[in-house]
């Protein structure tokens, strides 16, 4: 439910004061994601009762592409920041702060992440699991942060650690419904196309006008699509 919240906080950066962050959570966490998560998790949820059950083993869907769409729909609500120009209109994404402070962040997400999938075995007994999904969880955010990183240098001739940053946060996003049951070399392809979805879903947002300083979307909408 933490985890839940604060995607919709990086796609309205800038535009959402602290009260305003506040009533959302409380919206989010106490109304939508128990009710989603109750349908595909709870014994007795429509999701995970119908013939062929719906399966997310750690959340791409019940965390990642739910909170990804309210992000989506934050910042579509209130709109760009102050002086941004996009793209089209003969601008671009304003310059990062401090991205090496944005990728430890991305770094510490990923650390987290050990314990986001393999935790959601609900059991250390299960040791094969838990290294089964330990194991694809870092293969998939591998493949992807590389592909976001090759992908964007073979774009632009620049190595762009944003990209990286973002591409290996996609993979991690992706693998996390079927980390459980994928295969380490369908972990591996999973993290190529999530690096790449998340430069053309970034690209989209750029296209349609829609300001998302973080890529909250392409990493958590987008990519928890594809991942499930």
């Amino acid at each position: 439910a933490d985890t839940f919240s604060t995607f919709a906080s990086g796609a309205m950066v800038g535009r959402c004061g602290f009260v305003g962050d506040i009533l959302y959570s409380i919206g989010v966490t106490g109304f939508i994601y128990p009710i989603i998560g109750h349908w595909a998790w709870g014994p007795d949820g429509w999701l995970a009762v119908v013939a062929v059950p719906f399966r997310d083993f750690a959340g791409s869907t019940v965390v990642h592409t739910i909170g990804g769409a309210i992000s989506l729909i934050g910042a579509i609500a209130l709109g760009p920041r102050l002086g941004r120009v996009f793209r089209r209109d003969g601008g671009g994404p304003p310059m990062p702060h401090n991205i090496i402070l944005g990728a430890v962040g991305g770094l510490i997400l990923w650390f987290g992440w050990y314990g986001f999938n393999p935790g959601s075995t609900l059991s250390a007994l299960d040791m094969q699991g838990i290294g089964r999904v330990s194991f694809n969880t870092a293969m998939a955010a591998c493949s992807a942060g590389l592909a976001a990183l090759f992908y964007a240098y073979a774009r632009t001739g620049k190595w762009d650690l944003g990209f990286t940053v973002n591409g290996f946060l996609a993979g991690l996003v992706a693998i996390t419904c079927p980390c459980y049951w994928v295969s380490p070399t369908g972990a591996f392809f999973i993290g190529i196309v999530g690096g790449l979805l998340v430069i053309w879903a970034t690209d989209a947002l750029e296209y349609l006008r829609i300001d998302d300083p973080i890529g909250a979307v392409p990493v958590h909408m987008v990519c928890g699509i594809w991942g499930t």
